[in-house]
């Protein structure tokens, strides 16, 4: 493998979520505003907030991606 290659998103059962950090950082973050609370989003969309948030992970680096999810917004959007 390319070590300079930009890192890719897992594949995900859906094909609308962002391959790139900036765009699953903003998923999520509308996510947080349409429900307010992780227990309001339907099951299926649940799986597809699961994935989004390991891509976080994958595609933004561990240090960046853990200073997201501190982020008072999406914290408490989790731990509702």
């Amino acid at each position: 493998t390319d070590p300079d290659a930009e890192p890719s998103a897992p594949p995900s059962a859906d094909a609308d979520l962002p391959t790139d950090c900036e765009g699953t950082k903003q998923y999520l973050l509308s996510a947080a505003e349409q429900y307010g609370s992780i227990d309001a989003i339907p099951v299926a969309e649940a799986m597809t907030l699961t994935t989004a948030i390991t891509n976080v992970t994958t595609l933004c680096g561990l240090d960046d991606a853990f200073a997201f999810l501190e982020d008072p917004t999406i914290a408490a959007f989790l731990d509702s």
